[in-house]
């Protein structure tokens, strides 16, 4: 075999079965590696391909022969809404790991960067969510004890591994996200800068353009881990990897995070772009063996062969890069914790509506339900704050209601109930119920709620009902306190 270039040439006579695999098993790494960016339409859509309706149906173009040969029941049309046409979220971390740092002495890296890379197979759009790594939330305990710590969401990889929570610091970082957005996360990929580096050494680098001059920017070699100060001058600059790395990790300027995430977004978009100039979509088997142990994932290699395909579907045109702070930081307050920590916290409301604006959930929309929250806890304002808290997630702030406080233990607000029938005590269980087809926004409630989908209920003998879904509050439900982050000292 000869190697030209980083590319290792393929044997003649063809593959091995096992480098077939080996070949797919790099798809998920490259593409991933670049999905970093939020222009990851050409990484993203290579995780979750064209091979069952219940991956990524709604592509319609044709199936390679030899993919045909190997699937002969591939259904490119599945029906609405079979499982195939939900969305797929795919939480991607960027880690800062570097080579001569010891682990068992350092312990495990926090993430760096953190996107939520969305893709909805029917409209064959992509979304990339980049979350601040600043962002302070109220996460359950790692240490799967009934309580909640607040924290940067960005040590959440860090404090699964630490505590060792089931599934290790990618599981536990996908609990963080799920948790506090309620975005359900599919798979998710670890890619550390290093290795990143080692992909744009291997394009011969990338094309950014400079808005200004950055002095005293730390660069560091991923071979040896040397690390320096070094300048970058402003202009379109074709930049290394050494130096594309420092463009992309570096934050001390007045930006401070929200430049990095947009520089980050500048680095990844670029290495999409030369990576699709090079040719690399197709020549992922030679590019394997060089970079085989630089991305953790869950992705199963089965899911893989329409990569090329997809990647040529969906246009770079049609993708969405969303920052959760906004536009102009409007979805974030800097603030300093009572144990002196400079964190970003969360206007819900506003971040809520970016969320919104970015992923949808289709069939929360085609049934149409509001919502109607009904306060039977006998603590007054409870319904307002529960009210407030879904208006975060997928709904509409617009169907949700409230009916005002209805007695302790009695069932139900006055023209919901029919006749006589007793509910369970709704001082004491919270509980859901719901008219006609909204079956799907009841149950999507209730986890929003962290209740049991036995909680959640159709009732046909309502009549008269406000709304087609109606939460009727318990004491024991329990949404975040995390408004109290909006009190700290302003930073």
């Amino acid at each position: 075999m000869a190697i030209e270039d980083g590319l290792v040439d393929e044997p003649s006579g063809g593959a091995p079965i096992t480098r077939r695999r080996s070949a797919r098993r790099f798809s998920v790494f490259l593409l991933l590696l670049i999905a970093l960016a939020a222009g990851g339409i050409y990484t993203a859509t290579a995780v979750v391909v064209h091979v069952d309706n219940v991956v990524l149906p709604g592509v319609d173009v044709p199936v390679p022969r030899t993919l045909a040969n190997l699937l002969p029941h591939l259904d490119p049309s599945p029906a609405p809404g079979s499982p195939g046409t939900k969305r797929i979220n795919i939480l991607v971390l960027g880690v800062d790991r570097r080579p001569h740092h010891d682990p068992k002495v350092d312990g495990p890296p926090n993430a760096d960067s953190i996107h939520i890379i969305s893709l909805d197979p029917v409209t064959k759009t992509a979304s990339a969510l980049a979350l601040p790594r600043d962002l302070y939330v109220e996460v359950p305990s790692p240490e799967r004890k009934p309580d909640f710590w607040e924290i940067r969401i960005n040590t959440a990889f860090k404090l699964g591994e630490e505590y060792k929570y089931p599934g290790g610091g990618p599981a536990f970082a996908k609990r963080a996200v799920e948790y506090n957005f309620h975005i359900p996360i599919d798979y998710y990929a670890v890619v550390d800068w290093v290795a990143f580096a080692d992909v744009i050494e291997a394009m011969g680098g990338v094309w950014i353009n400079v808005p200004e001059v950055m002095k005293n920017v730390e660069g560091f070699n991923p071979h040896d881990g040397n690390s320096f100060k070094i300048t970058i001058a402003p202009g379109w600059q074709y930049m290394d990897a050494i130096t594309a790395l420092a463009y992309a990790r570096f934050r001390d300027d007045d930006e401070n995070d929200f430049g990095r995430i947009r520089r980050q977004q500048e680095v990844m978009r670029s290495a999409a772009d030369e990576a699709l100039r090079h040719g690399w979509l197709a020549q992922a088997p030679k590019l394997y063996d060089r970079f085989r142990g630089a991305v953790n994932t869950d992705f199963s290699a089965a899911r893989l062969p329409g990569v090329v395909v997809l990647a040529k579907t969906i246009g770079v045109e049609n993708i969405k890069t969303v920052s959760l702070a906004g536009e102009n930081r409007e979805a974030v307050k800097p603030v300093i914790t009572p144990w002196g920590e400079d964190v970003l916290v969360p206007h819900w409301d506003v971040m809520g509506k970016i969320v919104r604006g970015s992923i949808d959930d289709r069939t929360l929309t085609s049934e149409g339900a509001t919502v109607m929250v009904v306060n039977a806890t006998g603590q007054r304002g409870q319904d307002e704050r529960v009210a407030a808290y879904l208006r975060r997630f997928l709904l509409p702030p617009e169907w949700i209601t409230v009916s005002g406080t209805v007695p302790t233990g009695t069932a139900t607000a006055t023209g919901v109930r029919a006749g006589n029938a007793a509910l369970p005590p709704a001082s004491l269980t919270t509980s859901i119920t719901y008219t006609g087809d909204a079956a799907h926004t009841a149950n999507r409630v209730a986890e929003w709620l962290g209740l049991p989908q036995g909680r959640v209920a159709q009732s046909d003998s309502f009549v008269g009902a406000p709304a087609a879904v109606t939460v009727t509050l318990g004491t024991d439900v329990r949404i975040p306190d995390d408004e109290r982050f909006l009190r700290y000292r302003t930073r």
